[in-house]
């Protein structure tokens, strides 16, 4: 039997065949190139989307000066009295328990210079005007926090909203490699001619597309089973099998579950 062809017949046919029955390395035309670009994906705009969610979340939960918090843990630290100057309810609460920003000020040495700082707890034990005991490093008194207090907002918790701008990056890393696969497999796969012996709808769908499962038999010594989503693949692989024809693909001699069918360069 022929391959399928689902397409018209045109002065590009010549070409397309000798594309089909070429060895690797294939030679990729330009135009095609494209096509594969082109090919069904995750939205770059729902990336970028959620990219500039992760960062504003990153921007706003980030424990932002937890580096002050270790540096008085691990000392030498000093004590001191501080005044409370403020107390202010913040937009933040963490385990349903608000966050508040204490702004103090106190003197590390009796007679020496004020010095002004912020801590953050959730807790409601400090009132402006009390005082509070306060502990600064000794070898920089302006790294301090009230005792029972944090200088960061979230403390280490927070660097869980990194989480946020890595997922963006993760999938447009996961995009790249794949359309790079795809591209490697169109040039460099090992042409089969497989029959596609039976379909069976999934209860899962990607991009509002429904996922199928495809039985096909070659030249792999025994049927693989697939799942295709893609619109150009489904479409490929549904006609090859009410036809009864085989398709073309190109497969990776390592893997052929991983394979490509470049009909669908053609209907891209």
């Amino acid at each position: 039997m022929e391959p399928i062809r689902l397409t018209p017949p045109s002065p590009e046919d010549a070409g397309w065949m000798q594309f089909l029955e070429s060895t690797p390395p294939r030679q990729l035309p330009a135009n095609w190139a494209k096509n594969i670009a082109a090919r069904p994906g995750i939205s770059w705009v729902v990336l970028v989307i959620f990219g500039i969610m992760g960062l504003a979340f990153t921007l706003l939960f980030f424990p932002w000066g937890i580096w002050n918090d270790w540096a008085l843990d691990l000392g030498p630290t000093k004590q001191a009295d501080a005044e409370i100057v403020s107390v202010e309810r913040t937009n933040l609460s963490i385990n349903k328990r608000r966050v508040y920003r204490i702004d103090f000020r106190f003197r590390p040495e009796r007679f020496g210079p004020e010095i002004q700082g912020t801590s953050h707890s959730r807790s409601q034990k400090w009132s402006p005007g009390k005082t509070a005991p306060v502990r600064f490093l000794e070898s920089s008194p302006s790294t301090a926090a009230l005792v029972g207090a944090t200088h960061s907002l979230t403390g280490p918790g927070g660097f869980m909203v990194l989480i946020f701008p890595i997922i963006p990056l993760v999938l447009v890393l996961a995009v790249w490699v794949g359309r790079r696969r795809t591209k490697r497999l169109f040039v460099n796969g090992v042409r089969q001619d497989v029959r596609v012996d039976a379909i069976e709808p999934t209860n899962m769908s990607i991009n509002r597309s429904p996922v199928f499962r495809f039985t096909l038999s070659g030249d792999f010594g025994h049927p693989i089973t697939v799942r295709k989503w893609k619109p150009a693949e489904v479409s490929v692989l549904r006609e090859a099998h009410e036809r009864q024809q085989p398709v073309v693909i190109f497969a990776d001699p390592m893997n052929p579950k991983r394979f490509v069918i470049p009909e669908t360069l053609r209907l891209a």
